[in-house]
């Protein structure tokens, strides 16, 4: 019998778009999380339920990939007519209409209301979505997350009203957006816990025009087409789904540990309170895109969920870098990761000239001396002694951890 991964087969068929394959893979996750619809859930906790529906963003600079990965998978869940996807440019009060209309969908074949508030945000413009967060709007979609039914009466838009919320989110932003996104006090508790902040600065670079004339178009048709039937059998996939024993002792083990090593950055420590939520939704996924007909997560599947989250975390904190408004922190950050590399590749150390000139680009000029030596304080950047000022040589400073 052939062997079935959805997951690894949407990375595969994805690899001639120029997306980095940790955002390709997550994609794909977030593709099976929004196609199941809140039909599917596990237990961890007697009593209450878990959903595999997650809240993703794809950070990195501009032209990266991040929403080619986000189109390719939206490509594929256009071709589920249940699935309740949204445009790919939404902004909240649109949103929050849409959950209006979802809640009451009427069954075509039973004639009943849904009550379902059930949608799925493939976002390549997070900032349109969420341009200034307000309280409100932070706690409607924390509760939202955790498929609690939420009512609200809010100030601008009356009563905001979400019955059995199923949302999936899979946004893209430059780590730019965090300076005026969410608040410093907000990364302990709220919705930023809940998010999976997906990181990478692997350009992926291919050769120009290295394709055939029947490849010249419809490339996110044909990934469509190809992943129509297995996610129309995904689509189909009710009810709860168990643990395998040796999962549930794998897992309860991790859990009790605090699934190590944790993150260190102090910004994620309230997402590090969620980890072992994140590892059981991944772990129905990865199981189900497996085999559909499962209804047991089995260890390799937990282990699986594990290692993706484990191989994501490190690079989580330079999604970071800005967050609590210092807008200029991922450029400083730009120039210590460029600094490093030429050092590596031509064992010399960098001008000050070149520095000043790459700053000049994104930073005011009357900023560019304390910008400089606030990395020099952050040993970001070390300066070659023996050198002065304004001809100072410069080589790689401590790497964040």
């Amino acid at each position: 019998m052939e062997k079935v991964d959805l997951i690894e087969d949407f990375v595969a068929a994805t690899s001639h778009i120029p997306a980095p394959e940790r955002f390709r893979r997550w994609a794909a996750l977030g593709a099976v999380s929004a196609v199941l619809n809140r039909n599917v859930w596990t237990s961890i906790v007697e009593g209450l339920p878990l959903f595999p529906n997650l809240y993703i963003l794809f950070v990195a600079k501009p032209a990266v990939g991040k929403s080619l990965a986000i189109q390719a998978a939206r490509a594929v869940l256009e071709t589920q007519p249940e699935v309740n996807l949204g445009p790919d440019s939404i902004t909240h009060e649109a949103f929050v209409q849409r959950l209006g209309q979802a809640a009451a969908t009427v069954n075509e074949a039973t004639g009943e209301i849904t009550a379902k508030a059930a949608l799925a945000l493939f976002l390549t413009e997070w900032g349109t979505f969420m341009r200034e967060p307000e309280n409100d709007d932070l706690a409607m979609l924390a509760a939202m997350y955790d498929n609690t039914t939420y009512e609200a009466e809010t100030i601008g838009r009356g009563k905001d009203h979400a019955e059995n919320p199923y949302i999936v989110i899979v946004g893209a932003c430059t780590p730019n957006w965090f300076a005026e996104g969410f608040r410093p006090n907000d990364y302990e508790q709220g919705l930023p816990t809940r998010f999976l902040f997906i990181y990478s600065d692997a350009v992926k670079v291919r050769k120009p025009f290295s394709f055939g004339p029947a490849k010249a178009a419809g490339a996110f048709a044909e990934i469509a087409g190809r992943f129509q039937e297995p996610f129309d059998k995904l689509g189909r996939v009710e009810g709860y789904v168990g643990w395998a024993q040796d999962a549930a002792a794998w897992f309860n083990d991790q859990w009790l540990a605090g699934f190590p090593p944790e993150p260190k950055e102090p910004l994620l420590s309230g997402y590090c309170g969620r980890r072992h939520l994140h590892v059981a939704k991944l772990a129905i996924l990865f199981m189900l895109a497996r085999d559909p007909a499962s209804r047991i997560i089995g260890l390799s599947d937990a282990q699986r969920a594990w290692e993706v989250l484990r191989e994501a975390e490190p690079d989580m904190p330079k999604a970071l870098v800005a967050a609590g408004g210092n807008v200029y922190q991922s450029r400083m950050e730009t120039i210590a990761l460029f600094v490093e590399r030429e050092y590596i590749r031509t064992n010399k150390p960098v001008p000050e000239w070149e520095i000043r000139q790459r700053l000049s680009q994104t930073i005011a000029p009357n900023l560019l001396q304390t910008t400089l030596e606030q990395m020099l304080a952050m040993q970001r950047l070390r300066v070659r002694e023996g050198t002065v000022y304004p001809s100072r040589l410069f080589i790689p400073g401590a790497k964040v951890k």
